[in-house]
């Protein structure tokens, strides 16, 4: 017996296609599919939307470009670079079988070695000074010149807009620095041996893997995009095939999977705890803790439906078109 819901989702696509109404009708519809009762209708019909117009087709692109890599001839394609980015498509694809069986530590591990990999790639195709020095094995951290991970990100960082000019373009170098630098950081706090990793311990201990996966889900989206604009940018794949315009939806998605009954503010709080903030109060007050932003960002879309949600309404009529 096919899922109920399946069937109803299946019917209004079906009798009433968002397509065909006009703005009138459309509207009329969201709303009606906004009220408590077909919450799971709308739900499911918009996790559809999202998967085959944004997530399916991306991933589709990176694997066609990884092929295109491999058939094609670039005489200024160091082979290097080929399998590097070969490495961090492979590394995504174990990424998302680990995020499945829920594995917290494990799954940002290998998102920061797809992130180091991807880089380097990238970094030796564009600079031959990466190049040179990438080639020699047993450099000292004191001996190195270009391949630092700092180093190679700040590079990294001037190329994005050459990379993607539509993605970056409204995003200036110093955003681009930190917006890199605090991506990496993060990997590298759930990766070794700190409290994060402790604290991700005791989540699958107390079965909350759920609320920390949209963590590594949010992480792994990012990889998976900045790879396909790599990937594009080499093989001058100038198809409009991905809709970043899901992002938006794609990030409320995981918001809202989370079971906000069982995540209140009082039951996270002993993750805090976990964080010794009495030792690390000046790095926790500095930095964005990420169960205190996960837990806000909840709060806030919840807000956002409540107060407003023909907000939400614009984004799901475009989305559902």
């Amino acid at each position: 017996m096919k899922n109920k819901n399946e069937n109803i989702v299946k019917m209004d696509l079906k009798k009433e296609s968002f397509i065909e109404m006009n703005e009138e009708e459309t509207m009329s519809k969201l709303i009606e599919l906004f009220t408590e009762d077909k919450q799971e209708v709308l739900e499911e019909t918009i996790k559809q939307k999202v998967k085959y117009r944004f997530i399916v087709p991306l991933r589709k692109s990176n694997t066609e470009n990884i092929n295109m890599l491999y058939k094609r001839n670039y005489a200024a394609l160091p082979k290097e670079s080929i399998n590097l980015l070969n490495q961090t498509y492979l590394t995504i694809k174990n990424v998302h079988k680990l995020i499945h069986k829920k594995s917290l530590v494990d799954s940002n591990t290998l998102i920061r070695s797809a992130f180091e990999n991807l880089i380097m790639g990238m970094m030796i195709y564009f600079d031959q000074n990466v190049y040179k020095e990438f080639k020699k094995l047993g450099l000292k951290d004191d001996e190195r010149d270009y391949t630092k991970q700092q180093k190679l990100r700040n590079m990294f960082k001037s190329k994005l807009k050459l990379i993607d000019k539509t993605l970056f373009e409204d995003i200036n170098n110093r955003q681009l620095k930190e917006m890199l630098d605090e991506y990496y950081d993060k990997l590298c706090f759930f990766t070794h041996s700190t409290l994060i990793v402790n604290e991700m311990v005791e989540a699958k201990m107390n079965s909350d893997e759920d609320f920390f996966l949209v963590i590594a889900k949010q992480n792994v989206f990012f990889i998976e995009i900045l790879l396909n604009c790599c990937l594009k940018y080499i093989n001058k794949d100038e198809r409009s095939n991905i809709k970043y315009d899901y992002l938006t939806i794609s990030w409320m998605i995981l918001i809202n999977d989370i079971d906000k009954k069982k995540y209140t503010k009082d039951y996270l709080s002993k993750y805090n705890g976990l964080l010794y903030g009495d030792i690390n109060k000046e790095y926790l007050n500095k930095s964005n803790n990420e169960i205190k932003l996960l837990y806000e960002e909840m709060q806030k879309l919840e807000k956002i439906i409540k107060d407003d949600p023909i907000i939400v309404i614009e984004i799901l009529k475009n989305i559902l078109k």
